[in-house]
């Protein structure tokens, strides 16, 4: 039996699901009309996992314009910002915080449950984390940053305990802001506590350490979750030695697949970085997944990089 395998979310969206997206910026088109595409992007995306052989499905972010945005957007005190380029080409709309941050409804379950109604396979609910939240936003209201994050924490947290009343087992908090910084990573632990009371019997991951080529592990063990991702193939990791420290607290869920790139690894690359990985953690302790999200490749690129994965992973 081989390695479990997943994404860190995010696919391409196909041509017309941003077609449709710019008609409704420009009002021709109703919220309607962007629902009806946007669900059938999402079937689509969940079969594509499906055929592709992966064993925890995402609903592919279809529709989820940016990390922050798409959650903090929805919330009250909370207004839309300017473009900001966040990499690459890539411009997102950084929110600002104008007063106290509220949520008057739940945000996410049905997203999560229309998602999960199209397979058997486990769909694991993504929530943006209260550290990216506070960090990638312009912050008008709150004396610090930890108080920010505070608030979008007890937010969070609703989120999360709706998501596993609506039957989520799975659910990950995206704090790619989260890694390089250990005093805040160890503030930051105290709030994903929080939120982890809130999340019943679902498994709570965290995806971390973007971009960041030495991580503090000690730091990152320290993170009350069940399953840690971080990716390890873009970003040169310079040492090995952090890899037995989570797996002794946690799950790794291990990028392997360098989803910035567009070239597609070998067979044999992908299985040289499992093997590397796998010499520190036990296979019970171990699942494979993208280094980030699929959304800036080709939508062939991304497919092929995520058979590699279940290929090389056996």
């Amino acid at each position: 039996m081989g390695l479990l395998t997943t994404t860190t979310g995010s696919f391409p969206k196909p041509r017309a699901l941003k077609h449709a997206r710019r008609r409704f910026r420009d009002e021709e088109i109703d919220a309607m009309e962007l629902g009806q595409e946007e669900e059938k992007a999402l079937a689509d995306v969940i079969a594509l996992q499906e055929h592709l052989g992966l064993s925890i499905l995402t609903d592919g972010e279809m529709t989820r314009a940016d990390l922050v945005a798409h959650y903090a957007g929805r919330l009250e005190g909370v207004e839309e910002g300017l473009l900001v380029r966040c990499w690459g080409n890539r411009y997102v709309r950084r929110p600002r915080i104008t007063g106290p941050i509220e949520r008057t409804a739940s945000i996410l379950a049905d997203e999560w449950k229309k998602a999960q109604e199209h397979t058997s396979l486990p769909v694991r609910a993504i929530v943006t984390g209260p550290y990216t939240l506070a960090h990638w936003s312009y912050d008008e209201h709150y004396p610090t940053r930890k108080a920010c994050a505070q608030a979008f924490a007890s937010i969070v947290a609703e989120e999360v305990a709706d998501l596993a009343k609506a039957g989520a087992t799975e659910i990950q908090l995206d704090e790619p802001a989260l890694g390089a910084d250990r005093e805040e990573i160890l503030w930051a632990a105290d709030l994903i506590g929080e939120i982890g009371a809130a999340r019943g019997s679902a498994r709570l991951w965290a995806l971390v350490g973007f971009g960041c080529p030495d991580p503090d592990w000690s730091a990152l063990a320290t993170l009350p979750i069940d399953c840690l991702m971080i990716g390890l193939a873009h970003q040169g990791i310079e040492s090995d030695d952090g890899l037995a420290l989570i797996a002794a607290k946690m799950t790794l869920a291990a990028g392997v697949i360098d989803s910035n790139g567009t070239e597609i690894e070998s067979r044999d690359q992908v299985s040289e970085r499992i093997r590397r990985v796998a010499q520190h953690v036990k296979e019970d302790r171990l699942i494979l997944t993208t280094d980030t999200g699929l959304r800036g490749l080709a939508p062939a690129a991304a497919e092929e990089k995520v058979q590699r994965l279940v290929e090389a992973a056996g």
